[in-house]
């Protein structure tokens, strides 16, 4: 089982090497999307939204409630920063 723990890693650890250094970051190219709320979101406190598909944790410097249609702004550490699309 170790074998098979120690081969995922380094398949893994490879696959990330063999990236293309020129590749824009995923950040980069979602900042100004679009995407909705799952949980109401305040200053200070995170929840999540649905983006593509996928569940991301958010943050926002104003009050947005749950299904708002919010742009996403940003990234700080581990949180997407978004707000309330105009």
């Amino acid at each position: 089982m170790s074998l098979q723990l120690s081969s995922g890693f380094s398949s893994s650890s490879q696959f990330k090497s063999n990236r293309d250094p020129k590749e824009k970051p995923v950040i980069g190219t979602i900042v100004g999307d679009t995407a909705r709320t799952i949980d109401p979101l305040e200053p200070g406190k995170s929840g999540f939204f649905r983006y593509n598909g996928e569940y991301w944790q958010a943050g926002s410097e104003e009050e947005i409630g749950v299904k708002e249609k919010v742009e996403i702004i940003g990234k700080e550490k581990e949180v997407l920063l978004v707000k309330i699309k105009t």
